[in-house]
């Protein structure tokens, strides 16, 4: 959630890195209608709070009022009554509007991020390492599997429906080799590891941004009638959810999680795409990080979370390339975000295999997090985190760029020690 005050002083340089993320026309728009709405609500609240301070006084004042003076108070109280009854609603209505047109602002965007209409124009950084040479054709990751038995391509369907799988034999060992990988490198650097429940509620789902109005498609609402709970996209929803209501100390930051679990999504949008294969799924697995940072720190946390994001990839030896995100592929509640996309060369191109976001004071806004800095001053934190494993595209980076014409997987040496 955006920070109103700014928008209402007309803070330009927040403005203009919000129009990053939206169209001009419709950030002048948009904001005019969102500050129009406000100063309604906020009048309609002050009206109605005088009123109902006059009629608190009235009941005081009456017992002791002389008749003709009760007479004068009871008719006034009758028009504070009735003032209360038809503007009550009101209030609500104009604070429900208000909530509705600030949901709907993406965070300000950083002054380094680029300007740009479409997904084309993010900017590849670096490459790293050599990118694979094969003296055959490379195979794709599902012709793998099917040859290694290690996903059942045939049975998944019955059980459960299109885009869901059953993962087999060493496949299995390689994917929790990798979430071990992966905890034992962020354990390096200070993150606690924690294991998140795997639905949340509306309030939670909503907050946190993935219930916005594109994301209720994808979304797989439990029993909505009865328990109304939503299976997690990314465990970016609980870790960034952990304190929300809560006053942390600034001595205490930054605090760092790394979570493992499965994550749910219709692909409502996307049901044509990326069909053969377990790049794109209803059920997967990922390693997400999160962190809570000072807002003074939270860009120098964010090329730490970049580094540690190379290391991996580096360590196990994945041809990739970082990517700095530009406006029009940022989303919603990023101000910054790194993607590392790794070459797939069944499929001859880089596919995104994680990303790391600033999400500055956006979803901690929205989730009342604050921190008590060294001046005893309660401010919003900012909240940051990163995709260190989604694990099934990272297996198809593994199993495609390091297989041989005789149908073999080569293992990253940096797995082996959490293989049996």
């Amino acid at each position: 959630m955006i920070d109103i005050k700014k928008i209402i002083a007309e803070d330009k340089k927040y403005i203009e890195w919000i129009e990053k993320k939206m169209w001009k026309e419709k950030t002048a728009e948009v904001l005019q209608k969102l500050v129009e709405v406000y100063k309604k609500s906020n009048q309609i609240s002050i009206d109605l709070d005088e009123k109902r301070a006059r009629q608190n006084f009235l009941a005081k004042k009456i017992p002791s009022a002389t008749d003709e003076e009760k007479k004068n108070f009871f008719v006034e109280m009758w028009e504070i009554k009735k003032f209360l009854k038809e503007n009550s609603d009101s209030e609500k209505i104009f604070k429900d509007e208000f909530k509705q047109i600030l949901a709907s602002i993406p965070n300000s965007a950083h002054e380094s991020v680029i300007k740009w209409e479409t997904e084309e124009d993010n900017a590849v950084i670096r490459k790293f390492w050599e990118k694979p040479k094969f003296d055959f054709e490379p195979k794709p990751h599902r012709d793998l599997w099917e040859k290694l038995d290690l996903i059942d391509s045939k049975r998944w369907a019955k059980v459960a429906g299109a885009r869901f799988h059953f993962l087999k034999n060493e496949l299995v060992e390689l994917q929790f080799a990798l979430v071990q990988y992966a905890i034992s490198i962020a354990k390096k650097h200070w993150f606690s590891p924690m294991i998140p429940p795997f639905m949340v509620n509306e309030k939670t789902a909503f907050w946190t941004w993935y219930l916005d109005w594109w994301h209720k498609e994808e979304v797989y609402n439990v029993n909505p009638d009865r328990d109304n709970l939503y299976m997690i996209w990314t465990s970016e929803i609980p870790n960034t959810a952990y304190f929300q209501n809560e006053i942390l100390s600034e001595e205490d930051l930054p605090i760092k999680f790394i979570s493992y679990s499965p994550c749910f999504r219709r692909e409502a949008g996307s049901w044509w795409k990326d069909e053969r294969g377990i790049l794109r799924c209803h059920q997967f697995d990922k390693i997400e990080l999160a962190v809570f940072a000072s807002p003074e720190n939270s860009y120098e946390e964010l090329e730490k979370l970049r580094e540690i994001e190379e290391e991996i990839y580096q360590g196990l030896w994945i041809h990739y390339q970082l990517i700095d995100i530009c406006s029009a592929d940022l989303w919603t509640q990023a101000a910054k975000k790194y993607d590392i996309e790794a070459w797939m060369p069944g499929q001859n191109a880089y596919r995104e295999i994680t990303s790391t976001s600033n999400c500055t004071d956006y979803q901690a806004r929205r989730l009342n997090i604050r921190m008590k800095n060294s001046e005893w001053n309660n401010v919003v934190l900012h909240t940051l985190n990163w995709t260190a494993i989604a694990v099934w595209r990272v297996l198809i980076a593994i199993m495609e760029q390091f297989q041989t014409k005789d149908w073999e997987i080569v293992i990253p040496e940096a797995l082996k020690d959490f293989l049996h």
